[in-house]
């Protein structure tokens, strides 16, 4: 098959492109095969280490053969494609798909303004290797893994760095999900143990969120049952469950040393109070991922005749090759091995159908998370041939979306019509979309906070993690005198807090009073002063100080909410009621469970809520861009430059020039009004 895809990729590297037809006319499949096995005795080195660097040639060259097949294709149907789309169009694309927010005024400016033959190419690059790349593949992977900012018992957060940490060095897919499956230990050891404590105590549930993730096939059914439209059988089910079914999440040897601590009829003699202390803190020290030798049976209601009820159950594969660990391989290095192996096809397949779909629109197989038996792709050949293409760059996600980002295919124009979702989707243009709601949330804000990508998130800090962190090696004798010192700077801490509070309404009060002499109020804000110096004080004496600041002065950001960052650093999900949530974020509950569906709770947030107000900041992007403009035309092109990525059209200028004109200056805030609201603004044209 490999040989094959080559030899397609020779006679698309040969075609004559002024004539549109192949030069090697006269050779036949034969030669064609044996010229494909000769440069694969030539490149294969090359092509497998994985590791190399991908030149512009070797993207172009499969970005060519992936528009040959999507040609192909096209001219079969008799179908005509679109136009490729104009140069401020693809920008907003590139930037929408790539990084998940528009450009900035600046950064859509310079592009623009620039004459380098190369920029498009250096702009897919410079996106890739960006922090907001990073921002934007964590959106997307915490769709899949249903990452939350709290789990069951843990913060989400060493889970969250983890994942984030992986997309900014890059790390190669399959060795990215196989250290999620691998992962050990302790949450602060290792971030991707997160994969196991989101499923914690759900051992069955968590291999169905597997496949469906990692190899697009959703056998959940087949937990209590034989699959109904699949293949799948229960016991199947089971055999694959055995491979990680020793993988457990509550270490109960913890459980018994701390348990003196908690337990009043034990320890008479410890203060009660300070044994729930003691109990919250030490809490997070019984998680830990790790392998017991607990063994699969099948469930007691079993009623199928390949097995009795309870019998224990031996691990095997689902389909595909066999597991063939190394002999000191535990289950689960065997089944990871197994999964991300080039070997297994549906593990590259999944991954390339992901992210064509996410840069294309649609997947060459919908949906992309239920391949079953019958379900075939729009254009077989080419679903192999990304595939195999996956394996060959050494499954660095950068390069296949590169190659994707440089395909005429990705830059055609938008088609207005709807599509059928019961016919096959040729991608003759790009379906219209709408932007995802962290899209928008973050193309709103790229227009308020300067260096948007660079902004860090605030954290909030789980005390008991914290100190469950410093107190993992230390003897129970000790533990207990820590925890117990440890209270009582909480209880001063919780005092001081109060008392700061308190002050804080008081000076509030006072200075909307007006009644009271500037005295009275220079009074109370020096003791508020002092009361917070007290608390910083008591603070200082916590174990808990020892952390790295979390908070930063950036004077970039001064006067600006700590929630104006990118959606991958708020809370995860938002609250219920938030923007990302009205828009349609999802809850994390069920997997990439979001939605772009439009609806009236969206038009009244955008209409009436405070997103105009945010950008009226006068600190903000688009306030600072504004004020040094010095016409009314030079402002109109500098809003539609923000909100929409191009120039205002001779019709549109035209009109809205006469209204400001008539209103005068007030009327450019309504326009900024009129650009947010427009369809246009949340549609990936």
């Amino acid at each position: 098959m490999r040989s094959t895809m080559t030899a397609k990729v020779l006679l698309c590297l040969f075609k004559d492109r002024r004539q549109g037809r192949s030069v090697l006319t006269s050779v036949t499949r034969s030669t064609a095969l044996v010229i494909a096995f000769f440069f694969l005795a030539v490149m294969s080195p090359a092509m497998h280490a994985g590791k190399r660097h991908w030149t512009y040639q070797d993207i172009q060259a499969r970005s060519q053969q992936i528009d040959a097949f999507i040609q192909e294709r096209l001219s079969e149907e008799q179908i005509e494609p679109a136009p490729l789309v104009a140069e401020s169009t693809l920008l907003r694309r590139l930037y929408l798909d790539l990084i998940g927010r528009i450009p900035s005024i600046e950064e859509a400016q310079s592009y623009i303004d620039s004459s380098d033959p190369q920029k498009r190419d250096q702009l897919i690059n410079r996106l890739l290797e960006s922090e907001g790349h990073v921002s934007h593949e964590y959106n997307h992977w915490a769709d899949l893994l249903r990452i939350k900012s709290r789990m069951r018992n843990l913060p989400g957060q060493p889970y969250i760095e983890w994942v984030r940490n992986a997309f900014r060095g890059n790390m190669p897919y399959d060795e990215f999900v196989g250290q999620l499956i691998n992962s050990k230990g302790y949450l602060w050891d290792d971030g991707a143990t997160g994969f196991y404590f989101r499923d914690a105590g759900m051992e069955l549930d968590h291999m169905a969120n597997t496949f469906q993730v990692f190899l697009g096939t959703q056998v959940g059914c087949a937990q209590c049952h034989d699959h109904p439209d699949d293949s799948w059988t229960q016991k199947q089910y089971y055999e694959q469950a055995a491979y990680i079914y020793g993988v457990k999440t509550t270490d109960s040897k913890m459980n018994r040393k701390f348990r003196g601590l908690g337990n009043n009829k034990i320890r008479n003699d410890i203060d009660p109070a300070l044994k729930a202390a003691a109990r919250r803190m030490v809490r997070p020290l019984k998680y830990r991922v790790f392998e017991s030798k607990t063994a699969l049976k099948l469930p007691d209601d079993y009623q199928y005749q390949d097995s009795k009820p309870k019998s224990k159950v031996t691990p095997h594969p689902m389909f595909g090759h066999s597991v063939d660990g190394k002999s000191d391989a535990s289950l689960r290095q065997a089944y990871a091995e197994w999964l991300t192996s080039p070997a297994n096809p549906r593990f590259p397949t999944v991954v390339a159908n992901r992210y064509w779909r996410r840069m294309m629109g649609v997947g060459l197989i919908e949906p992309v998370d239920d391949m079953r038996d019958g379900v075939e792709a729009s254009h077989p050949e080419l679903i192999k041939f990304l595939a195999d293409t996956m394996v060959e760059i050494g499954f660095d996600l950068r390069v296949y979306q590169a190659i994707l980002c440089s395909t005429k295919t990705y830059q055609r124009a938008a088609l207005p019509d709807e599509r059928d979702p019961l016919e096959p989707f040729l991608f003759h243009g790009r379906p219209l979309q709408r932007m995802r709601a962290e899209q928008i949330w973050d193309s709103v804000m790229a227009l308020i906070v300067p260096d948007l990508d660079e902004r860090p998130g605030s954290v909030r800090v789980d005390r008991n993690y914290e100190m469950a962190r410093f107190l993992k090696e230390k003897p129970l004798n000790e533990i207990l005198s820590t925890i117990e010192k440890e209270k009582k700077i909480e209880d001063s801490m919780r005092s001081a807090q109060s008392k700061v509070t308190q002050m804080q309404r008081r000076l509030v009060h006072t200075q909307r009073a007006k009644r009271k002499g500037p005295q009275k109020v220079s009074k109370l804000r020096s003791d508020l002063n002092q009361a917070k110096e007290s608390l910083k004080v008591i603070k200082a004496e916590s174990m808990l100080a020892q952390l790295p600041a979390r908070k930063t002065n950036d004077p970039r950001w001064k006067g600006m909410s700590s929630q104006w960052v990118r959606a991958s650093k708020l809370q995860s999900p938002a609250p219920e009621g938030h923007f990302l949530r009205s828009f349609g974020q999802s809850d994390r509950e069920t997997i990439d469970n979001s939605n772009d569906e439009a609806n009236v709770p969206q038009a009244l947030m955008l209409l009436n809520g405070p997103m105009l107000e945010y950008l009226k900041n006068g600190r903000s992007e688009l306030a600072s861009a504004l004020r040094g403009t010095r016409t009314k035309e030079e402002k109109l092109d500098l809003l539609f430059l923000g909100f929409m990525t191009r120039e205002p059209r001779t019709e549109e200028k035209e009109w809205l020039m006469s209204e400001w004109n008539q209103e005068g200056d007030s009327y450019m805030q309504k326009v900024a009004w009129m650009l947010l609201n427009a369809r246009e603004f949340s549609f990936i044209q």
